[in-house]
Order: structure tokens, then sequence, then C-alpha cells
């Protein structure tokens, strides 16, 4: 039920049907959305920042490397198999790669929040993979570009 009324997939739920329908914003929500969403990044990082705490981090450091990894080597190689077999290279395969291997969204952190979920390893793993991701998008980058790809 939670789930359900999650404010940030209400929100991208509706603004997915009113992309659809191509609906024009009236000057005044789009400006004051346009200042709102200026706003969302640097609050949620605050928020982690905020609440981040290396003393709890390291009693969930092993579970939120292996999920980092997952989500940053093994999610990107199964894109790049995927990508390869839709034929794909050039940009559009190196596009593809770097959004795949992004760190864990911030929004990860909100909705383990509102969730009432393990907060503390959902920063963990945005901080771990943040981290890690500046090597490994050079990584995969460099590996396309070894493959001629």
């Amino acid at each position: 039920y939670q789930l359900a009324i999650n404010p940030v997939l209400l929100s991208a739920f509706f603004g997915i049907l009113w992309s659809l329908f191509k609906v024009p914003l009236p000057a005044l929500a789009d400006r004051t959305l346009a200042i709102l969403s200026g706003t969302t990044l640097p609050l949620a990082l605050l928020c982690l920042g905020g609440s981040f705490s290396f003393e709890r981090a390291r009693t969930g450091f092993r579970t939120a490397a292996i999920a980092a990894g997952i989500k940053i080597f093994l999610m990107t190689a199964l894109a790049v198999a995927i990508y390869r077999w839709l034929d794909l290279a050039g940009d559009d395969l190196r596009v593809g790669v770097i959004m795949m291997g992004c760190p864990t969204a911030v929004v990860t952190y909100v909705m383990a929040s509102q969730l009432k979920g393990d907060t503390n390893l959902a920063g963990t793993i945005i901080v771990v993979s943040t981290a890690a991701s500046a090597a490994t998008i050079s990584g995969w980058l460099f590996l396309l570009q070894a493959a001629g790809w």
C-alpha cells in the first residue's frame, strides 16, 4: 500500500501521463516546477550527507559493496551483451554503457526512508557505487574502445 501512494512513484506516473497527452503546462506552473526541480538533487544529497555515518557504514559495507558491484559491473556487463546482440556500436553503445554504469540513484535513499527501509545501507550503497563509478565507467569505455565497438 505504501508503494502505491509513494509520492516519487506517483509523480513519475503522472508526469509520464502528462507527457503522453502532450498537454502544455501553464507558464507559472512550468516556472515553478523548473525552480523546484533544480533544488531536488541538492536537497537529496544534503539529506544523504547529513545522515551518513562512516561508523554505521562499516557494518553494512560488505553488503553495500556487493550491491554496488552488481549495479556497476554485472548489470553493465549484461547491458553490453544485450546492446551488442541488438547490434549497437559507437556512440549508441557508449551512451548505453554510461547510463548503466552510473552509480545508484540518490532517490534510492529517499525511497528507503519513505518506506521505512534500511537508510544506512541505501546511503552506503550510493556512496560506494558513486566512488567506484568514476573508475568503472572509464574502464568500460576503455574496454569498448579496445574491442573496436
